[in-house]
This record gives C-alpha cells, sequence and structure tokens, in this order.
C-alpha cells in the first residue's frame, strides 16, 4: 500500500498488511495522488503545487528503494486523477478544463483522450465483466456520477510504447 503525506512531503510504503509504514521519498513538495506502474517499474506522483506528474523509477523489484524524481508530464490545471491502460499508458485527469489526457509511460506529449466528463475525478479501468479493461471510469465532480468512457468506440487508438 502507498499512500502520501502532503503537509510533510512524504510518500509511504506498507509492505504488507499490519506492517509498519515506511517513508519511502520525502523531496518530491505536494504529493496528492499516486499511481504504481503494473509491472512495478515506475511510481508516478501528482503533485498540487505545480500541476504536474513526477515519475519515479522503483528498484530492487519489491519497490523498497526509489530512484530519482524525473518529470513526467505538466502544463495541467488541476491533476485529480490518474490511471494507466493495458498498454501501459497513463491517464491524467484535469478537473479544472474538463479533460482526460493519455500519456506513453516513457513520456512524451499528452493526447486529449475524453472531453465529456465535467470535472473528471477519480480514474480507473474496468476489471472483469461487464467492465472491459478498455473502458475508463470517472467520476464527474459536477454531478457526482460515474463515467464511462470506451475508448475503442469513441476511436481512440491504443498507444503500445516503445521499448
Amino acid at each position: 500500500i502507498w499512500f502520501t503525506d502532503t503537509t510533510m512531503n512524504a510518500i509511504y510504503r506498507m509492505p504488507a498488511v499490519g506492517a509498519v509504514a515506511q517513508v519511502v521519498v520525502t523531496d518530491v513538495a505536494s504529493p496528492t495522488l499516486l499511481l504504481v506502474d503494473a509491472l512495478g517499474r515506475y511510481l508516478f506522483v501528482a503533485r498540487s503545487d505545480t500541476n504536474t506528474v513526477m515519475r519515479l523509477e522503483l528498484m530492487g523489484g519489491d519497490g523498497g528503494s526509489i530512484g530519482a524524481a524525473m518529470p513526467f508530464v505538466g502544463g495541467f490545471s488541476r491533476v485529480s486523477g490518474l490511471a494507466q491502460d493495458e498498454c501501459g499508458n497513463v491517464y491524467v485527469a484535469d478537473e479544472i478544463v474538463d479533460r482526460i489526457w493519455r500519456v506513453p509511460i516513457l513520456a512524451g506529449d499528452a493526447v486529449r483522450v475524453v472531453t465529456d466528463v465535467r470535472g473528471p475525478r477519480s480514474l480507473m479501468f474496468g476489471v472483469g465483466d461487464p467492465f472491459g479493461p478498455r473502458e475508463l471510469y470517472a467520476l464527474s465532480a459536477m454531478d457526482g456520477t460515474l463515467r464511462a468512457a470506451n475508448l475503442v468506440a469513441r476511436g481512440v487508438p491504443l498507444a503500445v510504447p516503445t521499448r
């Protein structure tokens, strides 16, 4: 379990149920949201002070040690959600401008993929029937509803990152 403390500018990791939480990062200001890459290679951290997303490399296989924080993507009004698709792309919800962006995991230009969710928050891809992996779910902060966006039906191509 990973969690943040925005007052202390710290990121914690609890390796097992009942274990003591360990401080693993103390040099990222205003961490608000976290996303651990599905393959366990990276930790993505949304920062509320700059409205950017940082990428930290997880080392040692168990996430017990962290590499340096690197800028990943920025230019948002308010980062309010992070998710990852089956190809490894990172999705960033920008609540103020009502947009959800796709960014290749190895960084690059953000591509706007969803613009019809008012105040998108809490992104998550579906898992298991009837919630398929290409359905991106977002909570609408404006009307309190859960919205689904089928990215394939919208014509959003799956972007497989080059490795």
